[in-house]
Order: C-alpha cells, then sequence, then structure tokens
C-alpha cells in the first residue's frame, strides 16, 4: 500500500510528468493506483486548516542500518536501510551523497541515519497556468499517518487484519509513545514532519482532514497489461492499493516533458 502523494514532492524540483506502464497485470483483487485531483483537494480545503498548514516544513527520515536487525523489526515506518538508499556500506559516504542531495544527515546511536530537509509551504504552483495545487508529503512521511491509512485499507477492504494494525498503529505510534521508545534506545520513528521554526508537529486533526480531502477526490485505475498510464505530476496525485501479492510487473518512469 502506498498512500496517495505527488511524485517527489518534497524536492526542489520534482518532475513535471509520470508514466506507468503494465507489462504484466496482476489477477488478483488490488492493485490499483488511485488517482486524486490535486487541484480539488487545495480548492475544497478549508481556509483555517490552509492558514495553519502554509509554513515551511521538516521532513525528517530514518534509514535503519543493515548490519543490524531489531530497528527494521520493530518500526515498519523504516522503509529501507541506509546501505540499500545509499549503494555503500560506508557511513561516511552515505552521508556525504545525502548532502550533495541537500538532506542534513545525522548518525544515529544504534546505527541508522536520519536525513532531514525543509520543504516551503504545501502548496505549488503548476507551471502552465498557474494554478495552485496541494503538493506536499506531510501526509505521507509522517509515522502517525500510518494509522490513518491502514483504516482507510480495511474499510475499502472490509479486512479485519487491517483494522487491526490501523488501531495498533493509533496506540503506538499516535500517542506518541513509539517515540519515546525509539528515542530511549537510540534511535527514531522512521518519518516525521515538523514546522520548520518551531519544531512542532502538525495538528494530526489537520493532517487527517487533508488526508480525508484526499481521498474524496482519489478514483482509482486497474491495470492491464499493455495499458500505459501518463499523469501531470503537478495536477494529479497517485499511489497504489494493497493487492494479494499475485504476479505483476508496473513500470514507472518520470520526466520533465
Amino acid at each position: 500500500m502506498i498512500p496517495v502523494h505527488a511524485e517527489m514532492s518534497f524536492a526542489p524540483a520534482p518532475p513535471q510528468r509520470l508514466y506507468f506502464y503494465s507489462h504484466v497485470a496482476n489477477t488478483g483483487p488490488g492493485g490499483e493506483t488511485p488517482l486524486a485531483d490535486l487541484r480539488a483537494v487545495l480548492a475544497a480545503a478549508d481556509p483555517a486548516v490552509r492558514r495553519r498548514l502554509s509554513r515551511p516544513l521538516k521532513f525528517h527520515r530514518v534509514y535503519f542500518d543493515a548490519t543490524t536487525s531489531w530497528p527494521a523489526r520493530l518500526d515498519p515506518t523504516k522503509t529501507k536501510s541506509w546501505q540499500a538508499m545509499f549503494g555503500t556500506s560506508d557511513p561516511a559516504k552515505a552521508i556525504a551523497a545525502a548532502a550533495r542531495a541537500g538532506y542534513d544527515a545525522e548518525r544515529l546511536k544504534d546505527g541508522s541515519l536520519r536525513l532531514s530537509h525543509v520543504v516551503g509551504a504545501p502548496t505549488r504552483r503548476h507551471a502552465a497556468d498557474g494554478a495552485e495545487v496541494w503538493h506536499s508529503h506531510m501526509t505521507n512521511i509522517d509515522s502517525k499517518g500510518w494509522a490513518f491509512h491502514h483504516a482507510q485499507a480495511a474499510r475499502d477492504l472490509r479486512s479485519f487484519s487491517y483494522a487491526a494494525l490501523a488501531l495498533a498503529f493509533r496506540a503506538w505510534y499516535g500517542s506518541g509513545l513509539a517515540r519515546r521508545v525509539y528515542l530511549a534506545l537510540g534511535s527514531d520513528v522512521g518519518q516525521r514532519v515538523v514546522d520548520a521554526a518551531t519544531g512542532l508537529e502538525p495538528s494530526q486533526a489537520d493532517a487527517d482532514y487533508v488526508r480525508a480531502l484526499m481521498a474524496h477526490f482519489t478514483s482509482t485505475h486497474r491495470h492491464a497489461a499493455g495499458d500505459v498510464l501518463a499523469l501531470d505530476n503537478f495536477r494529479v496525485g497517485h499511489g497504489r492499493t494493497p493487492w494479494d501479492g499475485s504476479p505483476r510487473q508496473l513500470w514507472a518512469a518520470w520526466s520533465d516533458v
């Protein structure tokens, strides 16, 4: 499951276009690509919520150390090792690569690597017509958001297991307990977003409000073999629904053309 987002909205210059090619389509349930109207999301947003969220945000992502296994097992929001992320087993080279990409990198006591960077207000304007759209990963790069996304999947799939995970994630991450435990163990939660000026997390109610708006303005595309799906990354957000694990090959590419 991948929540709906604009590709690389956390980067200084996200790609303009995305392309998906379905070489082999899965035969079982799920696996659709949700598509969200990012202009409609912003246009429908409550002005008070927009004002509260219209500040630069700092994103923190933690990549675990592949030589130790417990951080990956204990925190599913740490989705990748820094060795896999940067293609090296040398932490100094990984930190240098992160700096070249514009990230502040910090080695934590458990060996994991925390990358931090600041992004402006969570909206951008379309290069062609100047229309303002919602364009932020604040609803995705956030461990507390996992409860919302799993609850949504539970409703869509009528799945008890996803509902149970949603309750567990809300209790573990939503309460702040997870972060207190990981900090005590020399690590941190895998994903976190804060106000760049104050260091405070945005209101969870505001974040869930935007997530619900994204869901409201989302339709789904089910891939058939041979499909090509082209998206304007400054107009349409995308994601992936859970699927049953049946074989599939969905290739993706992006460009500024």
